[in-house]
This record gives structure tokens, C-alpha cells and sequence, in this order.
């Protein structure tokens, strides 16, 4: 027994945890037909048209469920406009109405 004990090494249990990236549900926009979703960059000062990447699933009864998503960047805003000009009208608009709050609530 002594034997086994001396050629045993010494055994340090290291853990190391990575940090997850978490994608969760943060709101959801109602689609506008024939409007453009817009993504504001608050800190580049950039507005730039995108399309949201569109997921295809078979649901339960065995029709296909078709659902869009855009994974949110920080200090991004998005809204839906007609156009650049548009989506410039409505930002002014909802940046006054909500001049004194850190984060805008996103709602119309």
C-alpha cells in the first residue's frame, strides 16, 4: 500500500471557465411592410440599412414557421422607416421625447 501511495502523483484539479456569449430575447419590432429596418450607430454616428437574417423551421404541425432576427450590437438603435430621411425624422423624435433617459425604451 505504501508503495501505491509514494508512486501516485500529486493530482490539482484546475478548472477553466469560459465565458459564454449570451444571444437572448431583448424586444421585438413589429415588421412594416415596405419599410426598411435601420440600424443607428450611436457612437460612430452612422445610419445604415439592414436585413434581418431570417431562421426556417418545420413547427408542430408540420408546417414551416419562418422567423427574423437581428442580434443587437452594443449602442446600436433600430427602427423600422420608408427611408433614410424618414428613419432621420423619427430618431430626432424619439431622442426629444426621451431627452433625459440613459437608454431609449425603443417603443413608437
Amino acid at each position: 500500500m505504501k508503495e501505491l501511495d509514494q508512486l501516485k502523483p500529486a493530482i490539482h484539479i484546475v478548472q477553466t471557465v469560459e465565458e459564454k456569449k449570451k444571444f437572448g430575447w431583448v424586444r421585438s419590432l413589429v415588421k412594416i411592410p415596405g419599410h426598411t429596418l435601420f440600424e443607428v450607430d450611436m457612437v460612430a454616428n452612422k445610419m445604415v440599412p439592414i436585413t434581418p437574417k431570417q431562421e426556417v423551421a418545420i413547427g408542430m404541425d408540420g408546417n414551416k414557421v419562418v422567423s427574423s432576427i437581428v442580434y443587437e450590437r452594443e449602442h446600436c438603435f433600430y427602427l423600422y422607416a420608408l427611408n433614410e430621411k424618414n428613419a432621420a425624422k423619427k430618431l430626432l423624435k424619439i431622442m426629444k421625447k426621451l431627452k433625459g433617459k440613459e437608454r431609449p425604451s425603443y417603443g413608437l
